[in-house]
């Protein structure tokens, strides 16, 4: 992640009316804990680079001009280790994760699909859209 002042990472669906989908929810709660994820998640925050750095849900923060470099250099520390163990060693750490994400995509879909049909949401998103713009027409 970049240390440009304007970085920030979050899953800030519930400021748009929207549900963070559960299996999201998971893989957040399995990188910074139940705690931590309950409270951005809930108050839809957006930390900045050196916050996500200190929670944990990056492993870097690095000046916008080094950014593809440091990209570049975790993953070829990553392509060197033998595909057969960290194949193996990712599934023993997220397969449980990957069973109840498939297990929970027809229950997902409605939810999903009720959520972003109601009348709340739309107006939620209406609004966003129309900042959005906004912002656009002043650049």
């Amino acid at each position: 992640m970049t240390d440009d002042p304007s970085s920030c990472m979050g899953l800030n669906e519930v400021a748009l009316g929207i549900a963070v989908p559960r299996y999201w929810v998971k893989v957040m709660a399995n990188i910074v804990g139940t705690r931590c994820t309950s409270r951005l998640c809930l108050t839809a925050a957006m930390p900045k680079a050196r916050e996500c750095l200190a929670l944990g849900l990056v492993d870097e923060v690095v000046p916008r001009a080094e950014l593809l470099p440091a990209a570049e250099k975790a993953m070829k520390h990553l392509l060197r280790l033998p595909s057969s163990g960290y194949g193996v060693t990712k599934l023993a750490l997220n397969g449980e994760l990957a069973d109840f994400w498939e297990a929970q995509i027809p229950q997902e879909v409605e939810t999903v699909y009720s959520v972003l049909t109601a009348e709340t949401t739309i107006g939620a998103l209406r609004s966003v859209l129309q900042q959005l713009t906004n912002k656009k027409a002043k650049l």
